[in-house]
């Protein structure tokens, strides 16, 4: 036991060592903005204003992360697929933060949004798994999910709103179905056109 308290003794206590972390909405053109998150500074801001209440750090106790900072790390995540180093590196913050700044955004969104919603109770849950199972072999599947873009001709107000990250004017879209197509559920994601 000894031995044990003298190697802790012995231990050399690194300074913690804080990144700096940069707002990339702020050095950014808007093109470069979308090519990066998927979402225009417009519709990132709406979002960090949807999710503020649930992503405000607690305090200000050891450099905590700012919602901002939470989103521009989820977004560049799902917009990218990259690693979590390489997100973390590029927003100043660790793998674990990017891990959790994922769930907690993530979680916000689903709360605060107008998101598509599948069965809740148990009983049907497990009737829409059984369906799926039946048609296509596939176990534990409650819904089928695609997007697209649709194209649309230029509108006479505001047609840069439409213009997608494919260069043409376009409604972006997502649909969810169940196992007999008969619940379809139409999302139009705005936030991406605005």
């Amino acid at each position: 036991m000894a031995a044990v308290a003298e190697a802790f003794a012995l231990r050399e206590i690194r300074p913690r060592i804080f990144r700096a972390r940069i707002d990339t909405l702020s050095y950014l053109s808007e093109k470069q903005i979308v090519e990066r998150y998927r979402l225009s500074t417009e519709g990132i801001i709406y979002l960090e204003e949807l999710i503020r209440a649930d992503c405000e750090p607690m305090s200000d106790r050891s450099h905590s992360l700012n919602v901002r900072t939470k989103l521009l790390v989820t977004l560049r995540y799902l917009a990218k697929g990259d690693f979590y180093s390489e997100v973390g590196d590029l927003h100043g913050v660790s793998r674990s933060s990017v891990c959790r700044c994922i769930q907690q955004v993530i979680s916000a969104i689903n709360r605060n949004l107008n998101n598509i919603t599948f069965p809740i109770s148990l009983h049907d849950l497990a009737a829409t798994k059984q369906k799926f199972h039946r048609v296509a072999g596939i176990p534990n599947v409650i819904g089928a999910v695609d997007g697209t873009l649709i194209p649309i001709q230029a509108p006479s107000e505001n047609p840069q709103t439409y213009v997608c990250r494919k260069g043409y004017h376009a409604v972006n879209i997502q649909a969810v179905v169940d196992s007999s197509l008969s619940q379809c559920l139409w999302y139009f994601m705005e936030l991406w056109n605005t």
